[in-house]
């Protein structure tokens, strides 16, 4: 009996609308997608951003060429950020190519032309700077496209973030003491081996040495240079949402919401 689930071709790994991947669950499939055979691309719902353009990137790029007339007959390529667009506009150099803005969403527009689509799609595949599903999403939502953002578990981080919260929380205060440093290092490893099974022994040996460099110091600065520790990977920012229930009081007028052609 096999160890794995078998999952349909083409299902979203995570099974989530902002899933980054899908399966391909036979070497024939694996195949058929490197050789861009149809009866095998027509199941792919999602895949790397780098590679596929999201349906909620396409939908808001649809959106934007319904609702302008401005932009008919033109190509648009929308990036994560203002930056990235400049970026873009700078390589494609032609006289054609103009920034959007439209609110937070960026992009480029030009007439429609082979070559130039061709030479945009490259650098946002290799620089990764394609509009993000949920920035998209977002966009869709602050327009009325979209009702509300798809429910999401959020992700309540790495066992190392999980020490670093309760290090910080071990500074000693006037009114109470605190646990000391080997209690906190003590939870950290109960919290690894209970949450996170598969943790790197590179963040096991870090928090290790901070416990160790900090010795012979207050219980507070210990407690910060634990905090001040481990891999970037464990730090997160969270992605404002638009309230779906206020989202057309908050939506501009419509003289504002005019995409802005430089």
């Amino acid at each position: 009996m096999s160890a794995f689930t078998h999952l349909p071709l083409g299902q979203r790994i995570p099974p989530s609308l902002h899933g980054v991947s899908c399966s391909l669950p036979t070497m024939h499939a694996v195949i058929g997608y490197e050789e861009k055979n149809p009866e095998v691309t027509k199941h792919l719902t999602s895949g790397y951003p780098r590679f596929v353009v999201h349906p909620f990137a396409k939908q808001a790029g649809a959106h934007l060429l319904r609702t302008q007339p401005a932009l008919a007959g033109h190509s648009l390529w929308l990036t994560s950020s203002r930056r990235a667009a400049e970026r873009l506009r700078n390589h494609l150099a032609s006289p054609d190519v103009r920034l959007l803005e439209d609110g937070p969403l960026t992009g480029v527009a030009f007439p429609e032309n082979a070559e130039l689509a061709s030479r945009a799609k490259t650098f946002l595949q290799h620089t990764g700077m394609f509009l993000s599903s949920r920035e998209a999403e977002d966009y869709l939502i602050r327009v009325g496209e979209l009702s509300a953002a798809y429910p999401e578990q959020s992700f309540e981080g790495y066992a190392a973030g999980n020490t670093r919260y309760e290090a910080s929380n071990a500074a000693p205060t006037a009114e109470s003491g605190s646990p000391s440093m080997d209690s906190v290092v003590r939870r950290s490893r109960s919290s690894r081996a209970t949450n996170s099974p598969i943790a790197s022994e590179g963040s096991q040996a870090r928090l290790a040495a901070a416990t160790r460099s900090a010795s012979g110091r207050p219980a507070q600065a210990r407690a910060r240079s634990i905090v001040d520790e481990g891999s970037p990977r464990t730090r997160s920012r969270p992605r404002s949402r638009v309230n779906s229930s206020t989202a057309s009081s908050a939506r501009p007028s419509a003289a504002s919401e005019r995409p802005r052609l430089r």
